[in-house]
């Protein structure tokens, strides 16, 4: 259990994080765009694969451009 803690605080803290943006700007005016990748693909301490990353970031926001106007536009 104790080996799962870091985790979910993490989730914890991104939960938290998307509660305020929706309560600072209305729920009706927030959007997240979440693209998963492999476990391990990336690291925070580690550059290589930045490219790689851009290009996912890319996508996401071609696939989710409707709900993005949507919402924004």
């Amino acid at each position: 259990m104790i080996d799962k803690l870091p985790g979910r605080m993490i989730e914890l803290q991104g939960e938290a994080t998307t509660a305020q943006a929706q309560h600072l700007h209305g729920p009706g005016r927030f959007l997240r765009i979440n693209d998963a990748v492999a476990p391990g693909r990336f690291s925070l301490d580690r550059a290589d694969g930045l490219d790689y990353l851009e290009a996912i970031g890319r996508m996401a926001a071609r696939h989710s451009l409707r709900s993005v106007r949507n919402v924004f536009g």
